[in-house]
């Protein structure tokens, strides 16, 4: 625009000074002696004085008229890109947020109106700290601001963050946010996209919780136990309290299936299951199937007394359920043989080395007749 001005303004300049030139070389040829010597040339001066002043009014009303066009369409051009610009910006599908370096809102969208409770007028003028970060991460985020207007580096630009945001409310929720720094006449400008990610989060976790847990009984499955496992060794490690461990095994459960169906083989682990759930009362202890009809329970902070009364605990609460066997060999009903292993963590044994230890407990009990509980030391 100011090269457009400059160009017309520089072309009237111009087209006055070959004017001028003109007449000054029309007055030394006209008049040499430097006065008009008749009347005649009086009026035929005038005539052609007049002449030159409206060609030059002429040319400049023709520049004038030019140039206001060029002005009114470059307005026009400038005011219809605005105008597509706020569509843009308030029709988007994420929350588009702008502050200044010192994080004070300068330009907020309809989405994040609708995201974070808070109106553009209520927005405009405020911290974007207080508005939408929570209070344990609010002094971070003004330090992340800083660190980067004194070094120009920030490890979140141009990437994809998932953080928590507050809505106007006081309610958390996760977000995905990416920003973007610039900088217009020395002075740093920052534009956060932001979509609310609740609904991926919520799927996330069920997917999750899907990929640790048994279809068929609903406790835990191979995998969960492995994760636990590794997580409850790392922290007996570090307090050094004991952490006991159950395997327990189904007796003749393959007579079972043989007599009574997989069908009702399968109703067999659900109420086992569900015995073992019932039967422990802290949820930090751990239920997982094994494989096949074996299950284990994990168990922290749990000495050798303890994990035999809840192993014996719980053989008693199978029995009594009174689930009927009758190809067992040991009772009419449904009954289990347990493991038990306590230990208290440290780098040698190892987790696998723990759990071999509860499997020979199992394998003891099982040769001693089953439906009992067996407790060994590492």
């Amino acid at each position: 625009m100011g090269r457009k001005i400059l160009s017309w303004h520089g072309l009237t300049v111009f087209t006055v000074f070959l004017l001028a030139t003109f007449w000054e070389f029309y007055l030394e040829d006209f008049f040499p002696g430097g006065e008009p010597e008749s009347i005649a040339d009086r009026w035929e001066f005038v005539l052609t004085s007049c002449i030159f002043v409206v060609m030059g009014l002429a040319v400049s009303s023709i520049i004038s008229f030019q140039f206001l066009k060029k002005m009114q369409f470059a307005e026009r051009e400038l005011m219809e890109g605005l105008d597509m610009f706020q569509q843009i910006l308030h029709n988007a599908h994420d929350a588009i947020v702008t502050v200044d370096g010192e994080g004070v809102v300068t330009m907020w969208n309809q989405q994040a109106e609708q995201l974070f409770g808070w109106s553009a007028e209520e927005a405009a003028g405020k911290n974007v700290s207080d508005l939408v970060i929570p209070p344990d991460h609010r002094e971070a985020h003004k330090a992340g601001l800083k660190r980067y207007i004194l070094t120009g580096k920030g490890s979140f630009l141009r990437t994809n963050l998932e953080l928590q945001a507050r809505h106007k409310n006081g309610k958390e929720f996760p977000i995905e946010l990416t920003i973007s720094a610039n900088n217009f006449e020395n002075h740093h400008v920052f534009t956060g996209i932001i979509r609310d990610i609740t609904e991926r989060k919520e799927i996330e976790e069920r997917l999750k919780i899907l990929s640790i847990r048994d279809g068929l009984t609903g406790v835990g499955n191979r995998r969960f136990f492995d994760e636990v496992m590794q997580k409850e060794w790392k922290l007996g490690l570090r307090n050094q309290k004991p952490l006991s461990l159950i395997l327990l095994d189904i007796d003749y459960f393959k007579n079972y299936n043989d007599a009574y169906g997989h069908p009702a083989g399968d109703r067999c682990l659900k109420e086992i299951a569900d015995v073992i759930v019932s039967s422990l009362h802290r949820p930090a202890d751990h239920v997982a199937r094994y494989g096949g009809e074996e299950f284990v329970i994990l168990m922290p902070d749990t000495d050798a007394k303890g994990v035999l009364s809840i192993g014996e605990n719980i053989r008693a609460n199978i029995e009594t359920r009174k689930v009927e066997h009758s190809q067992s060999k040991v009772s009419a009903y449904v009954t289990a043989s347990l493991g038990c292993a306590t230990i208290i963590p440290s780098p040698d044994p190892s987790p696998a080395d723990f759990l071999k230890t509860a499997d020979r407990a199992l394998y003891q009990a099982k040769k001693q007749n089953r439906n009992q509980v067996v407790f060994l030391s590492p």
